[in-house]
């Protein structure tokens, strides 16, 4: 996805690049495109799940049988 984005830009072309001071580490050429933000919140859900599935079976069933 990086190299399709870089693509639209040529060698030596200036771009904007949007940063965070605090964190010039992490840094964006496009800050609008939000494509690929929603998987991590989506595995988190699934994982968040199973994690109170499984301490709801052991609060059921006891820690210590």
């Amino acid at each position: 996805m990086a190299e399709k984005v870089t693509g639209q830009y040529s060698k030596g072309q200036q771009v904007a690049v949007y940063y965070d001071p605090s964190q010039p580490d992490i840094a964006v050429l496009e800050p609008e495109n939000r494509q690929g933000s929603l998987a991590p919140l989506v595995f988190g859900a699934i994982f968040a799940v199973g994690g109170a599935l499984f301490l709801a079976f052991f609060i059921n069933v006891g820690f210590g049988h």
